[in-house]
């Protein structure tokens, strides 16, 4: 069996976080105060492996600042994940984009039934079939 080590992570406007985080070499605890983003890092490592924030709740919401209205100017989220999977090295990005349209005529921006989602390994664009070949040949 592999071994996996998230070696670093780091997140950029997602659910409003902009922080990175090293981990060194055996363990390393995350605490402080209630609302500075513990619990963010894990929805944002798990977010990115599966697609969805929580183990728990088979949905993606809460990837944006929370305490704003979503518009088309909504900025970026994004997760960048440093792995070494086994003697590998990888990186591993996801971006999200709340995805607004603006009907013919109208002036109105008005949200999507989606947003769009990008993922890197290793700074390359890949498909969402090709990076879930990625998991599973390299962490399931």
């Amino acid at each position: 069996m592999k071994e996996i080590k998230l070696t670093k992570i780091q997140l950029s406007n997602f659910k409003s976080l902009n922080l990175e985080v090293d981990f060194n070499e055996g363990a390393t605890r995350i605490s402080g105060r209630n609302g500075i983003g513990k619990t963010s890092i894990a929805s944002a490592f798990y977010w990115v492996l599966s697609g969805y924030t929580s183990p728990y709740v088979p949905k993606n919401y809460a990837l944006f600042d929370d305490k704003v209205e979503l518009s088309h100017e909504t900025p970026l989220a994004k997760v960048k994940m440093w792995l070494k999977v086994g003697d590998y090295d990888y990186t591993i990005e996801k971006t999200a984009e709340a995805k607004f349209t603006r009907p013919k005529g109208s002036s109105e921006w008005v949200k999507a039934s989606s947003d769009t989602y990008v993922v890197y390994i290793d700074e390359i664009e890949t498909s969402a079939t090709a990076f879930n070949e990625w998991i599973e040949a390299n962490i399931c």
